[in-house]
């Protein structure tokens, strides 16, 4: 490792090379020496702490860019898995809004189909999609409409002047209880619920029946025959 005097001695070389031989014919003095030792000293004290700044800065620098960089790469992740996360709703919305419109679509044939049954399942299932759905409640209240006016027919009816009555039991079995006691079953099915239609079966053939909006009267043929409606007698 160098010395300080040897610092001094390279400086006095480099002056003496530059300044006319004139002016050092006197030999320096040791104060002068310090005097000079401590000016390099503090040059060269100068130029590394330069050094060490410059390389300070450097270093903050490319750790400030490496931040940034970082930022950055955050950034595009976030807005990859941003757009990503939007397009998978955006098709998990549109598969739910094509599985409601398969279930609508259906309920709504099975409607014209008067298949009550099949139109509550998909009416249901749809609202299983999207709860509280307007046309699905209104689908399941217009079924709900419909059959209460199927069972509407549900009781004992009977005809002015004679003690010969029907009696509609849930699960299609009507009951005729005619004179001398005879008694005759047959069946009967909610034809139209919309037009209040229903439809007594037997003996190779079906009858029409209209039940009357107030549920009193039944429209059809009486034991004679003759076209009189019913009147309700009870209601089970």
């Amino acid at each position: 490792m160098r010395t300080k005097s040897h610092h001094v001695y390279r400086y006095l070389l480099r002056l003496m090379l530059l300044v006319p031989m004139g002016i050092y014919a006197q030999t320096p003095t040791d104060e002068e020496l310090k005097a000079l030792e401590l000016q390099i000293e503090q040059q060269e004290a100068a130029q590394m702490d330069a050094k060490r700044r410059a390389a300070e800065e450097a270093q903050r620098e490319a750790e400030e860019q490496k931040l940034r960089d970082e930022r950055a790469r955050l950034e595009e992740e976030r807005r990859k898995l941003s757009e990503e996360k939007e397009a998978a709703h955006k098709q998990a919305e549109a598969e739910k809004k094509r599985l409601y419109d398969q279930y609508i679509n259906e309920a709504e044939k099975s409607m014209t189909a008067m298949d009550f049954e099949l139109a509550d399942k998909n009416y249901r299932k749809a609202l299983e999609i999207f709860h509280n759905d307007a046309q699905a409640l209104a689908g399941l209240e217009h079924i709900q409409e419909l059959n209460n006016r199927c069972s509407s027919i549900i009781g004992e009816w009977g005809w002015d002047g004679t003690t010969q009555t029907m009696t509609f039991e849930p699960g299609g079995i009507v009951v005729h209880r005619a004179a001398l006691n005879t008694v005759i079953k047959q069946n009967w099915e909610c034809a139209d619920p919309k037009n209040y239609r229903f439809i007594m079966k037997g003996g190779g053939g079906s009858i029409d029946y209209y039940l009357s909006e107030d549920g009193n009267h039944l429209k059809g043929p009486d034991p004679w025959g003759n076209i009189s409606p019913a009147k309700r007698k009870s209601k089970q």
